[in-house]
């Protein structure tokens, strides 16, 4: 081991290895010229004639990325197929709505399909068609822009797969593929 001043006038330690006990020491390699780091970006601008003719120094071959695991190359590998691909979901099943009017309101006899949905009510899907409006605590208040609230002297009947439901039941949940009907009576 011996002891040198390097040019700032420190003393440094160098190890001396030499295979021949009385040969000179080889000279230390000299530092290699690294690529600048731009501030303030990702990119690296390689060492001057670092890089071929066909790459350009900006980090990117055409229209290709730089990706630094991959050196110099200018191109990236394939995305691994992450996500894993799912299994294809089941058909949507929908509900029935039929509004029927009756020979007092024939405009408003139309069947309308809500689409399903685990816990769906009567009353939910009633309001899905957008023509059925409920008031503020529940009760049946307009079909297709027809008064139903009191005093209007219509009065209507609701099923559930050919089932009465009562008025006090539309939080009922609805079966996946049933049939909802809503009849006026004048």
């Amino acid at each position: 081991m011996s002891s040198a001043f390097n040019k700032q006038g420190r003393a440094s330690i160098r190890e001396e290895r030499s295979i021949n006990p009385g040969s000179p020491t080889p000279p230390p390699p000299p530092p290699s010229a690294g690529g600048n780091i731009n501030p303030g970006t990702s990119a690296v601008t390689p060492p001057a004639g670092s890089v071929s003719p066909g790459v350009h120094p900006s980090g990117s071959y055409g229209n290709l990325p730089f990706a630094p695991w991959l050196g110099w190359l200018g191109w990236q590998p394939n995305p691994a197929p992450y996500p894993y691909p799912q299994p294809p979901e089941a058909p949507a099943s929908f509900i029935t709505v039929v509004i029927n009017g009756g020979t007092a309101f024939p405009w408003i006899t139309q069947p309308y399909s809500v689409r399903y949905r685990p816990g769906l009510t009567v009353h939910q899907a009633l309001v899905e068609t957008g023509v059925v409006r409920f008031s503020w605590n529940g009760q049946l208040l307009s079909v297709g822009g027809i008064y139903m609230g009191a005093g209007s002297g219509i009065s209507y009947t609701i099923r559930l797969n050919g089932q009465h439901v009562p008025p006090a039941l539309l939080s009922t949940a609805v079966p996946p593929g049933a049939s909802i009907g809503l009849t006026l009576l004048p």
